[in-house]
């Protein structure tokens, strides 16, 4: 694993895993910056990700990501929360793995099904009786992606937030 003083800790995995929620808590225990890549590609488009893939389409989303994505990467010390998808371009792994130490967040689809229920701006689901259908297919899909991205694979289905922030500072040597 590369050296972590400077590199950023970047947090990929599917939708629902705690990316968000836990790389806050990481960045505040660790005094880095916490940046988040849906948040940048929804104010440099000023629309939501779900007006982007409904108005636009998930190509035009995709490249907006890659572009943030190598913008983000370009920095030092932070804590970087990626979107779901992000791994699905090559060149964006590549991107990402150069300065970044990946920490994949991994739960079950059950999980991800109830995690997600409560949010009605996920793109790739239906939020309906399929969901948990989908999420299944779509981890499937892309969990030889994510592990050859990763460096280091957290479970969070039964972690709490602190735990999953203790466990990665751990993981790491931070």
């Amino acid at each position: 694993m590369k050296e972590i003083t400077n590199s950023n800790i970047g947090l990929i995995g599917f939708m629902g895993t705690g990316k968000t929620a836990i790389g806050r808590a990481l960045a505040t225990e660790t005094q880095r910056r916490f940046v988040d890549t849906d948040t940048l590609v929804e104010m440099g488009a000023g629309k939501t990700i779900s007006e982007i893939f409904s108005e636009d389409g998930e190509d035009v989303f995709r490249k907006l990501e890659s572009q943030v994505v190598r913008d983000v990467c370009d920095f030092d010390s932070c804590v970087i929360s990626f979107g779901g998808g992000v791994i699905l371009s090559p060149l964006n792994v590549e991107t990402i793995r150069k300065k970044t130490v990946v920490v994949l967040l991994k739960a079950s689809a059950e999980t991800i099904a109830l995690r997600t229920s409560f949010h009605n701006t996920r793109p790739l689901l239906d939020n309906g009786a399929n969901s948990l259908e989908q999420i299944k297919a779509l981890l499937v899909s892309r969990d030889k992606i994510y592990q050859k991205a990763m460096d280091v694979e957290i479970e969070t289905d039964t972690m709490s937030l602190e735990d999953s922030v203790a466990e990665i500072k751990r993981r790491l040597g931070l």
